[in-house]
């Protein structure tokens, strides 16, 4: 056997052939081996291709066709089971596998998805009652607390769907409670709410006197409300009742609270000396895992009585101009700026010795630091609807501001002069404003005529209810155009 020496590049790069073998050469920048019939043979202890190599027959590695590899590799990629999907309360209640695949069974029909994250449509399921005077407030999506006759209940979301009753307390808050005209929004805040009883008796010196309460509920991790805050009119033997407590509203922002409440005053009452009886919103504030609520700022208001009028003979009348009927704060944890709006009502007069003509007033204030050390409510405007009317807010969102206004809204006619010349409506109307211009953005007339209408509201949509002369509830879905807001009847 004759052996040849080749040599390429270095000396290290030396390979030894058989005389009888091919011999492979550059022609032309490339290397070709042919063989016409039989068997091209490499044989080597490491064989390192540098590049790609390319094999337009079969491949075969320990007389295995490669081929069936790739058949099985692929045959199991199709036969992986798909990872189960997340399912969990409210809406799912348990992974069914059924050899192939994982699925979420949901806990009743209402809901739907893979993962039983759609919540049910809006049709009617379940009463919850009988509740008389009812006001109805949501915790998330898995519990409502009802206020209903002298008694607090609180239902919380079973796994079919249904809302059980958990306890009755009525030893938290047992008054009748006071809703102002139109469903209250926020009632709930995180693990907090507020109610008031304006009517709320108490047994004073012998007597019950209504002199109204307010309080401050947090739901502890048991689900029950424990009283944490306790506001109570004003009372005296020498001076009589001479405030009340009504409205409230609740706001948060991160670990910062604050309770605003308008205390009500008495016109009449002679022997009242500073501001003790003067009608003013009072503002309250608690951090982080304080019970404590202290308090931060008076709003007075202002102008709200007559001075002494003669009413004939030894009869000198003292009378209630206007009052608060409702407060409302914006949501603090969306919100970018903060917002209070309150709603004042300037009372009809007729009598023969003062005239005062009716109109709802909404009066706007802005904070910078709600809940906190710093927090300072500032008036920023206000808009008048003439006319004596039922009036509902809401917000929707944390910078438009939703009003129901009832029928009997005076609206000067065009180019008249004469400020007692006015049109007065037949119907009620929404009107929507934007609280960062200040301006109304949209008039909303109604698709049936009703003497007045409740609302309420969320970002997207807008839900109002009218009762004349049977209760019918409209939906309304927001817009969100680059020019603005406005709200469009879905429903």
């Amino acid at each position: 056997m004759t052996l040849f020496l080749l040599l390429f590049g270095t000396l290290s790069d030396i390979f030894i052939v058989r005389a009888t073998w091919p011999l492979v050469r550059y022609k032309n920048g490339t290397v070709a081996v042919t063989n016409d019939g039989g068997t091209v043979r490499i044989q080597s202890t490491d064989l390192v291709v540098d590049g790609n190599l390319s094999v337009s027959g079969s491949l075969f590695v320990q007389d295995r066709d490669l081929a069936e590899y790739e058949d099985r590799v692929s045959s199991l990629e199709t036969s992986k089971t798909p990872a189960p999907p997340v399912c969990q309360p409210p809406g799912g209640d348990k992974l069914q596998f059924d050899g192939k695949k994982w699925t979420c069974v949901c806990v009743s029909d209402w809901w739907s998805g893979d993962s039983c994250e759609t919540p049910p449509p809006w049709v009617w399921k379940q009463r919850l009652g009988p509740i008389a005077r009812g006001i109805v407030a949501f915790k998330g999506n898995s519990s409502v607390i009802v206020f209903g006759s002298s008694k607090i209940e609180a239902f919380n979301l079973t796994q079919n769907g249904a809302f059980l009753m958990k306890s009755t307390e009525s030893d938290v808050f047992p008054y009748d409670p006071t809703s102002p005209y139109g469903w209250n929004q926020h009632m709930i805040v995180g693990d907090y709410t507020v109610v008031g009883s304006e009517h709320a008796q108490f047994y004073i010196t012998g007597s019950w006197r209504r002199i109204g309460i307010v309080c401050v509920l947090k739901r502890n991790v048991d689900g029950d409300w424990i009283k944490e805050k306790e506001l109570k009119g004003c009372y005296s033997d020498y001076k009589g009742i001479y405030c009340q407590y009504g409205a409230v509203a609740l706001g948060i922002k991160d670990s910062n609270r604050e309770f605003v409440v308008f205390k009500s005053g008495e016109a009449g009452c002679y022997r009242c000396s500073g501001t003790e009886n003067v009608p003013e919103i009072q503002t309250f504030v608690s951090s982080g895992t304080s019970t404590t609520w202290t308090t931060k700022q008076s709003i007075f208001l202002k102008d709200w009585k007559s001075s002494g009028l003669s009413c004939g003979y030894q009869c000198t009348a003292i009378l209630t101009l206007k009052t608060i009927t409702n407060i409302l704060l914006n949501d603090f944890a969306a919100a970018t700026s903060y917002y209070m709006v309150v709603h004042v009502r300037h009372k009809t007069i007729r009598t023969n010795y003062f005239n005062q003509d009716p109109k709802e007033e909404i009066r706007l204030y802005s904070n910078a630091a709600p809940g906190a050390d710093a927090s300072e409510w500032v008036f920023e405007t206000s808009w008048f609807i003439h006319g004596a009317i039922n009036l509902a807010l809401t917000f929707s969102g944390p910078d438009i501001l939703v009003a129901a206004i009832g029928n009997g809204e005076l609206t000067a006619w065009p180019g008249s002069e004469n400020s007692s010349d006015y049109a007065v409506s037949e119907c009620a109307q929404v009107k929507v404003y934007d609280l960062n211009t200040k301006k109304e953005i949209q008039t909303i007339t109604l698709p049936q005529c009703s003497y007045s209408a409740t609302l309420q509201a969320n970002e997207d949509f807008l839900v109002v209810g009218v009762g004349s002369p049977n209760f019918v509830v409209y939906v309304y879905e927001r817009s969100k155009e680059a020019a603005g807001c406005s709200f469009t009847l879905t429903h």
